[in-house]
């Protein structure tokens, strides 16, 4: 079975990144794992020799995801220390 067109043009735009070994195709992989919520099983679209590549990427979006949940619990965390309610909706903030 053939995958879709955009599938295709994916993988084809992912592979060219990740052939060229530049520090901002790497980045620009990272953005597209995170906007096609892609994970390990679209490894089956890149040959064995970019797996390496495409797994670092995706490592690489997984920790950023950690620190991005860390550091809003952080914040969370110093609103609620300092008497911000961070339950209220903006909607119920008075208008100017």
């Amino acid at each position: 079975m053939t995958p879709p067109a955009q599938a295709t043009d994916l993988a084809a735009l992912i592979r060219q990144k990740l052939a060229r070994r530049r520090h901002q195709n790497f980045a620009d992989v990272v953005t597209l794992i995170r906007t096609h919520n892609l994970d390990e099983s679209f490894l089956s679209q890149l040959p064995q020799s970019l797996h390496a590549a495409f797994i670092e990427c995706l490592e690489e979006k997984r920790r950023d995801d950690e620190w991005e949940e860390r550091t809003d619990r952080q914040v969370e965390e110093m609103m609620r220390q300092i008497g911000i309610d961070i339950t209220t909706p903006d909607s119920k903030a008075p208008h100017s």
